[in-house]
């Protein structure tokens, strides 16, 4: 038996495709997004985690605030304290 690096791609061997598509110009360029819907996003004071802005989507905030949309959604899952000194979380404004 041949071990998997001496292994040649067959017919059945096919790369996985994400469809991406182009929306809307940016300053750095066209954003290329994969299919999902849009979870509305929530801007809370740091201290206090009281709601202050509701945003449509993580795009949104990100546009409005000026601050990183990655940075943003790095703190509403939990992998950082905040972001542009806010608090964020997804979900309905309360």
């Amino acid at each position: 038996m041949r071990d998997n690096k001496d292994r040649h791609l067959t017919a059945h061997d096919k790369p996985i495709v994400f469809e991406m598509r182009l929306i809307g110009q940016r300053s750095a360029g066209a954003r290329v997004i994969c299919r999902q819907k849009n979870k509305p996003v929530v801007m809370c004071d740091k201290e206090t985690r009281k709601s202050l802005r509701t945003f449509k989507s993580l795009v949104q905030a990100s546009d409005e605030t000026g601050i990183g949309a990655s940075n943003i959604s790095k703190v509403a899952r939990g992998m950082q304290l905040t972001a542009g000194g806010y608090h964020w979380k997804f979900g309905e404004h309360k």
